[in-house]
């Protein structure tokens, strides 16, 4: 993801206060990139000290190339890790026929339509990659506040996912749709909810009520029990404020 472009005054669906909430997220959004990018060299090297077999297995990817490279879901896309050249791609054409092919060569040359990821979006699946744990998804939804160390960031969260009520409420469809676009699922629990998989061991999911003629639009986010286990809580926020960017785009 390129880095964001902070002019919304073309951008009719909001008023001016709403701007310059969707700016603030910008600006959250903006130091975090560039404090990411610095650190997407150092956190390569940690990854490569560690088992890529149970890096694999512990978030749901998979090992090819003579254990060279990862294949990771990273929302709707497929994300090549090269361990060779320590760098991460988008491949833009998939064929797993060809990717699964244990000759290394073969396989890098095989995806060679793909784009190299930018370091921020790099730095967070590194980030994924090098905590995940072994244990499971546990399959209960809580609040970021619930999160280890989740207070310390939790009064910041409704700044970071106000945009989206306000993008999208008077359309809870449209807004499900979008979660989908994104290879995202409806939550039927809910009459707009849905749950985004920025990867398939990290679901979010957002629960958005439309605004009526007493109260205003409202949007809710939860993680997974576990999701502690996979993230520090303070990445897990820059997660948050990166699918909402997708979302938002």
């Amino acid at each position: 993801m390129k880095k964001p472009n902070k002019n919304f005054n073309n951008d009719k669906k909001f008023n001016n206060e709403n701007k310059n909430k969707l700016k603030s997220l910008y600006e959250n959004y903006s130091k975090n990139y560039d404090n990411f990018s610095k650190n997407y060299e150092t956190l390569f090297q940690e990854l490569k000290k560690k088992n890529i077999n149970d890096i694999a297995n512990y978030t749901y990817s998979s090992v090819i190339g003579a254990k060279k490279i990862l294949i990771l879901d990273f929302f709707n896309e497929k994300i090549l890790i090269s361990f060779k050249d320590s760098k991460i791609y988008k491949i833009k054409e998939y064929d797993e026929k060809i990717v699964y092919n244990t000759n290394y060569n073969a396989v890098y040359n095989a995806v060679g339509n793909y784009d190299v990821l930018d370091n921020y979006t790099s730095s967070i699946i590194l980030h994924f990659l090098i905590n995940a744990a072994k244990i499971p998804l546990s399959g209960l939804w809580i609040s970021y506040r619930e999160l280890p160390d989740g207070l310390f960031y939790a009064s910041t969260i409704p700044s970071v996912i106000l945009p989206l009520a306000k993008r999208y409420e008077n359309n809870g469809e449209e807004f499900i749709n979008k979660i989908v676009s994104l290879g995202g699922v409806r939550e039927n629990n809910f009459k707009f909810g849905g749950v985004i998989l920025p990867f398939k061991k990290f679901p979010i999911l957002f629960v958005l009520e439309e605004k009526d003629q007493e109260f205003d639009s409202d949007i809710k986010v939860f993680f997974d029990k576990n999701s502690h286990l996979f993230m520090k809580s303070d990445i897990i926020k820059t997660l948050l404020v990166y699918t909402v960017k997708k979302i938002l785009n």
